[in-house]
């Protein structure tokens, strides 16, 4: 009898037989991560009903997932349960409790992160690193966080970066910046970078433990870390820094945003990686509050100018020879 830790590379392996995409595995490789997390090492036969609904129910508070991730997360444990039973490992589908409502799958838009809030992220990178005399853990946090605000990368592409990519990358430079390429959503993305994370990358490779082919790793097996691991980085730093927290795509929502508007949309949506431009469209051309309440107040400023008097009227008349009345 399998452990759940075993049952689960078994069922990635058998959706790699039956022709899945690279991208579905991962995802599913992606959703189950945490259940290992807790249970892997006991027998798959162990687990109960009560046993994944609450660990569903838990694990969607903390992490503050939407009714759409919520969903995912749910349909990936059916499918993998079901599968388990089909196997014979258990006397019968233990995840089909698990509720999927149709509503719950309409998608929400999180916000971009306000453009303070990632000055102040920035700013308290050396100082995070330097707080506990460079210990491991803080700099290979900080250095996954620097690369998500430089490049505005996907999490899954930033987690994927192997050592080849960065040391490839550093070996020239393109407008002062460096370009590495990762496995990604749809295919080989770009992560451009600057001198700051490239020195928190030579720092932290001083540091990294083991000898795995991937930059971002365990710090107790020296492993690949997963990109639900490597993502609490992001509120680790915000704590620090002192900003509400917030995660990769809320910098990448920013970052593709602010491209628009300085660049347009051709070059927003090959800053995204998107193929469809209506998706850079749609999602991401984030309006900050302030920005709303910035254009009322101009409206407002505009409507007190002082409106000229009937002798300066008659002044520019007689200057401009126009009527009177104009």
């Amino acid at each position: 009898m399998p452990t759940v830790a075993e049952a689960i590379a078994l069922y990635i392996r058998d959706l790699e037989i039956r022709d899945t995409s690279a991208a579905h595995r991962r995802t599913e490789q992606s959703r189950l991560a945490p259940f290992v997390e807790e249970f892997g090492s006991g027998p798959i036969a162990s687990v109960t009903r009560l046993t994944i609904i609450r660990h569903v129910k838990q694990l969607s508070a903390n992490r503050g997932y939407t009714l759409a991730t919520q969903a995912s997360l749910r349909k990936s444990h059916r499918a993998f349960w079901g599968w388990v039973a089909q196997q014979g490992w258990t006397e019968e589908n233990l995840g089909d409790r698990l509720k999927v409502r149709r509503q719950d799958w309409k998608p929400q838009m999180r916000r971009a992160a306000p453009e303070s809030d990632l000055i102040a992220l920035k700013a308290a990178l050396d100082p995070f690193v330097e707080r506990r005399a460079q210990h491991p853990q803080d700099v290979r946090d900080a250095l996954f966080v620097s690369l998500s605000l430089d490049s505005g990368a996907r999490l899954g592409a930033i987690a994927a970066l192997r050592v080849t990519d960065m040391e490839n990358a550093l070996q020239r430079t393109v407008a002062g910046r460096y370009v590495a390429t990762s496995p990604g959503k749809t295919g080989r993305e770009r992560i451009v970078f600057g001198s700051h994370s490239a020195r928190l990358y030579h720092l932290w490779m001083d540091l990294r433990p083991g000898r795995s082919p991937y930059v971002f790793v365990s710090m107790r097996s020296g492993r690949h870390l997963l990109s639900t691991s490597i993502a609490k980085a992001h509120p680790r730093l915000c704590k620090f820094a002192g900003v509400p927290p917030f995660r990769t795509q809320a910098i990448r929502k920013r970052n593709v945003t602010e491209v628009r508007r300085h660049k347009g949309l051709t070059v927003a949506q090959r800053y995204a990686g998107h193929s469809d431009p209506r998706t850079t469209m749609i999602h991401y051309d984030d309006i900050d509050d302030e920005e709303i309440i910035e254009a009322a107040a101009a409206i407002d400023r505009q409507r007190q100018q002082p409106q000229p008097d009937e002798e300066e009227r008659n002044e520019m008349a007689r200057l401009f020879r126009l009527p009177k009345d104009t």
